[in-house]
């Protein structure tokens, strides 16, 4: 590999790693500020009305069914674009 190219790769890793190094060191600031509240949240799991969320959940099965169906598309996408061509003799 010439060193352009490696060089190119280069400046895409460090282009990529730049938003995702800023975006987890703010998530680790959230996280650092608010995780009293997280962990209460959490702990008060006893009050949480299970027939609005059993209600909530019928009304989304299509959404989740929808979310599946497509990436199990995807796959099979993927699958058929990547295996070899069938030889025609």
């Amino acid at each position: 590999m010439s060193s352009k190219s490696e060089l190119g790769y280069l400046a895409l890793a460090i282009l990529i790693a730049i938003p995702f190094t800023a975006a987890a060191v703010l998530c680790l600031a959230f996280l650092d500020e608010n995780m009293i509240t997280i962990g209460q949240g959490i702990s008060s799991i006893e009050i949480i009305d299970w027939s609005a969320l059993r209600v909530e959940g019928a009304a989304r099965w299509p959404e989740l069914a929808g979310m599946v169906i497509g990436q199990i598309l995807l796959m099979v996408f993927i699958y058929l674009r990547s295996r070899p061509a069938a030889e025609e003799a």
